[in-house]
């Protein structure tokens, strides 16, 4: 049958009675934007298990919030729901990375150092559910007069300020590298944003990039990453299963086609050095889910 085929050439695993199953050296994270202080912890859960029966190893909750989060009740009512968060996780067999999304970091430095002091203050807090990555999601280039030296700024900010036990990374568009990247001159130097980018996370050991390389094809997809494996950095290659453009996106595709896809797009990154596997963007359009906008699928 289809299945058999599927996976007697190597694009996905099934095991005997269960789902479809993301191969494991993808490394799988999942983006969760519900803030985690504010959404029932049995809400959040169904997701840790639909993720965990099906290869992923990782989730990774926004903890933008902790920006706002300054004075200390409110900080340690936020610290305790993502320890729970963390915990629930762990109890599927998945880690927990963090993830902080909104543009005005860009232009507010102060808040990314709240951030960052407060998940290292939540690390000391909760060992046994510390988090060590934080993915920066920002995401300026939606407004139209942005502008990519302050988004560097950033990056070179967040990358120094970064606390010693927590490795920091950033989530940029495929297109910041490539023939039709623009030329940006920034540090005294003139290249691509992401060739900046990638000189910058330099700075910090571990530091990675997260190539937003939303197509739905195979051949399109690895045409946009592969320059960036090129860089010589860590990178991770990000995929869209929510709104977005069409040929950008696998919004309403089965979750054997998106396992399949996620497994056979990466197929000839694993054995690179500097890959560091698949996020998938997001939670909130896993199909047969709460909010998930197609069928239950195995």
């Amino acid at each position: 049958g289809a299945v058999v085929a599927a996976v007697f050439v190597g694009l996905f695993t099934v095991l005997a009675g269960g789902p479809v199953r993301i191969d494991a050296d993808r490394q799988a994270r999942l983006y969760e934007w519900r803030r985690v202080d504010q959404t029932p912890l049995a809400e959040l859960t169904p997701v840790m298990e639909f993720w965990a029966q099906r290869g992923g190893v990782t989730l990774v909750p926004d903890v933008t919030v902790l920006a706002q989060a300054v004075d200390e009740p409110m900080k340690s009512k936020v610290h305790a729901d993502l320890a729970r968060y963390v915990a629930a996780a762990q109890g599927y067999g998945l880690e927990v990375e963090a993830l902080a999304g909104d543009p005005d970091l860009v232009g507010n430095h102060k808040a990314v150092t709240t951030i960052n002091d407060s998940l290292a203050q939540f690390n000391e807090r909760y060992p046994t559910q510390r988090i060590d990555y934080l993915v920066w999601d920002v995401e300026p280039w939606q407004d139209t007069d942005w502008q990519p030296q302050a988004y560097l700024d950033f990056v070179e900010f967040a990358v120094d300020g970064a606390p010693a036990a927590v490795v920091p990374g950033f989530a940029v568009p495929v297109w910041f590298i490539g023939a039709d990247a623009a030329a940006v001159t920034w540090g005294g130097e003139t290249a691509s944003t992401g060739q900046h980018i990638a000189r910058a996370v330099t700075a910090r050991p571990g530091a990675f990039i997260a190539v937003m390389d939303y197509f739905d094809t195979q051949s399109a997809a690895a045409a946009g990453f592969e320059p960036w494996l090129a860089l010589g950095v860590p990178v991770r290659s990000v995929f869209e299963i929510g709104e977005s453009e069409p040929g950008t996106t696998m919004l309403g595709w089965t979750w054997p086609e998106q396992g399949a896809f996620l497994n056979s797009v990466s197929q000839d990154w694993v054995q690179d050095e500097h890959y560091q596997g698949v996020d998938v963007d997001s939670a909130l359009f896993l199909p047969g889910l709460p909010g998930g906008l197609v069928p239950a699928s195995p």
